[in-house]
């Protein structure tokens, strides 16, 4: 390929790299009209192979790319902080990974379309943990949450992010266990 710039009407940079048959192959950087900059491999002109995506906002993501999108192994830092390393498929999390939302709580497991989906752990920020299935971004499956200084767990089965069914109860002080079913509290209606 050749190596070429080209500008807009303002002359601003907008790209430069390598060319083949008149689109962008090969290494280049890039500035969009939003202020956003890339810098790395592109192929046919979309973002493929490994580069470096910065937001004018604040925030990026460093990592491999796939005809236009976030697709392998990248990390993602978003303009409040929140970190993402892990596993990208067709511009989604996907896989496995690990995120430190800006709050401080965390998550380490598996995701599917961007949510905790598989199994995970995750410590929220006032120190509760949650071990066990996700489905769509909630505690679904088999599970085990313990609550902030470990003053109480519950073990079983959650749905929609609750405790569903047959779950076991412990508590530290004083130290108890209890099995039985959970029961949701009942939602009025006028």
């Amino acid at each position: 390929g050749r190596w070429g710039v080209v500008s807009d009407a303002g002359d601003r940079i907008v790209f430069e790299g390598t060319f083949d048959r008149g689109s962008v192959t090969g290494f280049g950087r890039a500035r969009l009209q939003c202020g956003d900059e890339y810098e790395g491999q592109f192929e046919r002109g979309l973002f493929h192979g490994v580069g470096r995506y910065c937001m004018a906002g604040g925030g990026m993501y460093d990592g491999a790319w796939r005809e236009g999108e976030r697709h392998g192994e990248g990390t993602q830092v978003e303009a409040d902080g929140t970190t993402y390393i892990g596993q990208w498929k067709a511009g989604a999390r996907c896989g496995q990974g690990r995120m430190r939302a800006a709050d401080g709580s965390e998550y380490s497991g598996s995701w599917k379309d961007g949510a905790f989906d598989g199994e995970g752990a995750l410590v929220l920020a006032d120190g509760t943990q949650y071990k066990g299935a996700f489905a769509g971004g909630q505690f679904q499956g088999q599970g085990t949450m313990t609550f902030a200084g470990g003053i109480a767990s519950i073990a079983g089965r959650f749905a929609a992010g609750l405790p569903a069914g047959t779950v076991v109860l412990r508590q530290s002080q004083p130290v108890s266990v209890r099995h039985g079913v959970w029961a949701a509290p009942q939602q009025r209606t006028e």
